[in-house]
């Protein structure tokens, strides 16, 4: 006869995709994705799981994705993946040949937020980044920093509202149209005159 705990701990294995494997980095995107090719020559595009390290156009993005290049490019890493993400990435806990994990050494570092969405009940990466910010290590040492998804958000409305302008000035007639094109060509002559 099945228990019930043994019968519920088996479902759980079922829903978690969890698994690992060794490969060497070989391209690293920005802070928080990665390529990974395995000893079989597979390719594995891998997404840091737990952490939000910032776009490469965001302030502090750069200086991420030089800190992860310098850790990992050309090193063998073990990836424990978690999960697949929409973009069909593997969501990850990547681990330096020493054993120091990278996502919890970014957020130490203060290369990376501590991505509540995804990781509410991780104390410890919680811990990291308060010691990071206290500590005013890396983009923590902007009063300002704003967090990768915030960034995000206010890129696409920005995105979107010029698209707004831009079907808002198509919808105009043709004539109207070319009268504030040719206006726009006018303020931009005598600009740089």
């Amino acid at each position: 006869m099945y228990k019930p705990a043994l019968i519920f701990s088996s479902f759980l294995l079922l829903m978690v995709p969890c698994y690992g494997y060794e490969g060497k980095v070989i391209k690293v995107y920005d802070g928080d994705t990665l390529t990974v090719k395995t000893k079989d020559k597979k390719i594995h595009k891998v997404r840091l799981a737990r952490i939000d390290c910032p776009e490469k156009d965001q302030s502090h993005g750069e200086a991420a994705r030089k800190h992860v290049s310098d850790l990992v490019l050309n090193q063998t890493v073990s990836v424990n993946v978690r999960d697949t993400d929409r973009y069909k990435r593997e969501v990850a806990d990547v681990v330096l040949p020493g054993g120091i994990c990278l996502n919890e050494s970014l957020v130490l570092q203060g290369h990376a937020w501590w991505y509540q969405q995804y990781a509410k009940d991780d104390l410890k990466l919680k811990g990291y980044q308060d010691e990071a910010r206290a500590a005013k290590r890396g983009l923590w040492s902007n009063d300002l920093a704003m967090a990768p998804w915030q960034w995000r958000k206010e890129r696409k409305a920005e995105k979107k509202t010029a698209l707004e302008r831009v079907k808002e000035f198509l919808s105009l007639p043709a004539t109207i149209r070319e009268m504030h094109r040719q206006r726009i060509y006018w303020e931009v002559w005598n600009e740089n005159r």
